[in-house]
């Protein structure tokens, strides 16, 4: 059975979906709420990926071929840019 939803519209979806969560990204409470416990956490104070705490993952992935230069690192925010551009075999390029 095919999918009947065409691919570059899957692709707007999740560019949206990601949009949406990123877009309700709020700076993390002083404690956890009770009954959990934070385990970790980076707040992106710097100007790019630590690779000592994060590793660009690179190549061909499902629908897009992953690229280092599609992540920036910009006022406290970890970006990762979902781009039409062709790269490898893929049409899209992201982070």
């Amino acid at each position: 059975m095919t999918s009947a939803i065409n691919p570059d519209m899957k692709i707007k979806f999740l560019a949206l979906l990601l949009a949406v969560v990123l877009a309700g990204t709020t700076v993390l409470p002083a404690a956890p709420p009770p009954g959990y416990t934070r385990v970790f956490s980076d707040e992106f104070n710097g100007t790019a990926l630590d690779t000592n705490v994060w590793f660009h993952r690179t190549g061909a992935r499902l629908l897009s071929f992953q690229k280092p230069e599609n992540v920036t690192v910009t006022n406290g925010l970890l970006r990762l840019a979902l781009k039409k551009e062709a790269a490898g075999e893929r049409r899209r390029a992201v982070g």
